[in-house]
C-alpha cells in the first residue's frame, strides 16, 4: 500500500538510529493510525513530524 503527504513535497517521519558494532540499525516511533490508515492497517501508523519538529 502507498501512502503519500499530499499538502507537501518532503517530510519527515520520527525515529531512532543506532551504530553498532556489527551494523546501523533504524526504528520507527509509530503512533495510532489516523482515519486514512485505520482501514488499512488497524494497529498503527508512522509518526509523521511536523516541519518545525524536524531538527528536535
Amino acid at each position: 500500500m502507498w501512502f503519500d503527504v499530499t499538502d507537501q513535497d518532503v517530510f519527515a517521519i520520527a525515529g531512532f538510529w543506532q551504530h553498532t558494532t556489527k551494523k546501523p540499525g533504524f526504528a520507527m516511533v509509530t503512533c495510532d493510525p489516523n482515519e486514512l490508515v485505520a482501514p488499512i492497517h488497524p494497529k498503527a501508523m508512522i509518526t509523521i513530524l511536523h516541519e518545525s519538529d524536524w531538527d528536535t
